[in-house]
């Protein structure tokens, strides 16, 4: 098995370390996990946002705890909604690239703590 670490976080801010099987790709698991066709925000060389791709068209609820990670990234021009899902850069061949223990890590801790300071 070709395990991939991932961190999901829905609009509740309640953030999630998956491990999943990426033997036959990542874009299934992206895809089930937002909801339908993704779109990816690059924060990083080494970070990208994996969000759906129609959210605002279909009315998704900001994601206060993603739109915070993206704007301690430089990212501050818009609010980004429903689920997002938070994975390494991506390889010299465009390959989508896990995250790292650190990485993970770090991404739980600023979002725990990110829910934790907004209101409800």
């Amino acid at each position: 098995m070709n395990t991939f670490q991932a961190i999901t976080i829905p609009v509740d801010g309640d953030a999630t370390l998956n491990d999943w099987d990426a033997t036959n790709g990542t874009l299934s698991h992206l895809q089930k996990a937002v909801g339908g066709y993704v779109t990816v925000v690059s924060l990083a060389s080494d970070l990208d946002m994996w969000l759906h791709d129609e959210g605002l068209l279909l009315g998704q609820p900001v994601n206060p705890v993603a739109t915070a990670i993206a704007a301690a990234h430089g990212m501050t021009y818009q609010d980004y909604v429903g689920t997002a899902v938070f994975t390494g850069g991506a390889d010299n061949e465009g390959e989508t690239l896990p995250l790292t223990q650190e990485q993970a890590a770090t991404l739980l801790t600023f979002a725990r703590r990110t829910r934790d300071r907004t209101p409800a």
